[in-house]
């Protein structure tokens, strides 16, 4: 099996995964661990197991976006992702009080 053939297969897995509402990153994950597995061999996707995540936390460039991300359920980007639905009745009424409130 060429690498292009695993490739190809794998996005159709992917895919399958997800439809199966499997969560994105651990499809991901399964099925790049299978097909380096296939690939390379188990050794080495093990060993790339091991390293792959302390080399992405170690450059701390590359971790701006998925933190930033993260943080898109709390204020104060919670409102755009619907986290944020409702104000307490307390900052509401105090906000009518103040100048320039509702």
């Amino acid at each position: 099996m060429t690498s292009l053939e695993i490739g190809l297969y794998s996005v159709v897995v992917v895919i399958l995964l997800i439809a199966a509402r499997m969560p994105i990153g651990v499809a991901l994950g399964l099925v790049s661990f299978v097909g380096i597995a296939v690939m390379r061999g188990l050794d080495v996707a093990y060993g790339m197991l091991k390293t792959v995540p302390f080399d992405f936390a170690a450059h701390w460039e590359l971790t701006a976006i998925p933190m930033f991300l993260h943080g898109l359920d709390r204020p104060p980007f919670g409102h755009l992702v619907g986290a944020v639905q409702g104000r307490p009745a307390v900052a509401e009424r105090a906000a009518r009080r103040a100048r320039g409130g509702r």
